[in-house]
């Protein structure tokens, strides 16, 4: 097998602004590191492998080609991309190990999605459709890609740092998920392996069509970009109840559309540098694409 590596220009493509750039810097129950100083930190790759892969949904729409998914992803403008390297302050390009399908299912759709039961007619080594269907797509991409070169450590085990893998499946709304990869789960849990490496996380994401789609592509921004963004940066969903929810500022809250990435996740992971306020006054503050800084408030008389 051939390694599959399509790389794309670096032009970032994206002026949107985000103005409301003030916010807490303790929201409680999210994860996340401090990058060390809060300063970009030099550019680092991630690549990703899309695989294509259709059930033939009879609500799906017209799924979309290869080629436009590649566009859409990985192309000189408006993509996933470029997206991220705006929001990581040019400090993080995810590169391209290839776009593979499509792939036809090897059941009929109904048998993923109302997965029948152990004992039940058409049971298998599965419980859950969804495990069935990625490990299916997973093992389809293996025929022609080699899983095992990402694993850089050598230990056998494929994370998503080394390898992200996200898996497009054509739906009628936009949807996605990221879970565990499973090679099997009756009699008992079993690690997806291909190559001698197994896989962990895998992201998931139905095509859908809605706001904020790349033009003449069936295939929702948004959702590709949410999801990379716990795939691949390990961002929290945002779409909870706190007083700290940044509701249109925020891609990890409404999911699918263009919306950036909130100013408490792009601090946290070193993306952006923080001035603190400690008293009322007037402030000026960029674009966070121009000046990559965002402003820091405290409750008063605490740290957080």
């Amino acid at each position: 097998m051939t390694r599959c590596v399509k790389r794309a220009k670096s032009i970032l493509g994206l002026t949107s602004a985000l103005v409301a750039a003030l916010f807490c810097a303790a929201c409680p129950g999210l994860p996340g590191e401090l990058g060390g100083d809060g300063l970009p930190t030099p550019r680092n790759t991630r690549p990703l492998l899309v695989i294509l892969w259709d059930w033939h949904n009879i609500d799906a729409p017209i799924r979309p080609t290869r080629e436009q998914v590649e566009r859409l992803v990985f192309g000189s403008h408006h993509s996933v991309k470029d997206y991220y390297l705006a929001q990581t302050a040019d400090a993080v390009e995810i590169t391209s190990a290839g776009v593979l399908g499509w792939y036809d299912s090897d059941k009929p759709f109904e048998h993923y999605a109302i997965h029948p039961k152990p004992g039940e007619p058409g049971a298998d080594e599965f419980v859950s459709g969804h495990s069935e269907k990625w490990a299916e797509a997973i093992r389809k991409a293996d025929r022609e890609f080699d899983f095992s070169i990402f694993d850089l450590d050598e230990n056998g085990i494929l994370t998503q740092k080394e390898l992200a893998i996200l898996i497009v499946i054509p739906q009628a709304k936009p949807f996605g998920t990221v879970r565990w990869a499973h090679g099997r789960e009756v009699p008992a849990p079993a690690p997806l392996e291909v190559d001698g490496v197994k896989i962990g996380l895998i992201a998931e994401a139905y095509s859908g069509f809605q706001a904020m789609t790349y033009p003449g592509i069936p295939l929702n921004f948004g959702v590709v970009i949410h999801e990379l963004g716990h795939l691949i940066f390990s961002m929290p969903d945002m779409y909870v109840r706190s007083p700290y929810r940044p509701g249109a500022y925020s891609i990890m809250d409404v999911s699918y559309t263009d919306a950036q990435v909130d100013p408490y996740n792009r601090y946290r992971r070193g993306w952006v540098s923080a001035r603190e306020i400690s008293q009322s006054g007037r402030y000026s503050l960029e674009t966070v694409e121009k000046s990559h800084e965002v402003l820091l408030l405290r409750r008063a008389g605490t740290n957080e």
